[in-house]
């Protein structure tokens, strides 16, 4: 695992997050749920990157999700059989 990368992925997306924090909804709802979007991502990315992978270049969310989770699947199965 790149610890270094981890924290880096991680730190831009706080950074989204309170960038989203500080604006308006009145004046800015778009800007607002794309710093939202960018933040989940970055920190689904930093799971990959904690988890030794590589991650791919996409803004689906729902794709970063089912990633994770099929990788979450295959850790549980292969610890379940030791």
């Amino acid at each position: 695992m790149n610890e270094e990368l981890v924290k880096e992925w991680v730190s831009k997306a706080e950074e989204d997050y309170q960038v989203a924090k500080s604006l308006s909804v009145d004046e800015f709802p778009n800007a607002i749920c794309f710093h939202c979007q960018q933040a989940a991502e970055k920190l689904l990315k930093s799971i990959l990157v904690q988890n030794n992978e590589r991650p791919p270049r996409s803004h689906d969310l729902i794709y970063w999700k089912c990633l994770i989770h099929i990788q979450s699947s295959i850790a549980k199965s292969i610890l379940s059989i030791n």
